[in-house]
């Protein structure tokens, strides 16, 4: 019987998740933690769709974390005082 997929199922792995997106897209590589089981080596790859959806793809070669994560990019206002 296989494993079950690892998956980003709660709000407490989101956050966990988006600590290391922010802290990737600051310029961290390799010592990025992974949301699942805390093990440094998340890989994160953008694959956005810009300019309403962020997708990222998050990778973890410990606990085999493959799980694609949709950010809804905040509205901007076209309204200028």
């Amino acid at each position: 019987m296989a494993a079950q997929p690892k998956r980003i199922s709660s709000p407490e792995l989101a956050k966990a998740a988006m600590v290391s997106i922010r802290a990737w897209q600051g310029g961290e590589r390799g010592k990025l933690a992974c949301p699942i089981c805390r093990q440094n080596g998340l890989q994160v790859l953008d694959k956005s769709a810009r300019p309403h959806t962020a997708w990222f793809i998050l990778a973890c070669p410990s606990c085999e974390l493959d799980e694609a994560l949709a950010i809804a990019s905040s509205p901007h206002s076209s309204h200028h005082d």
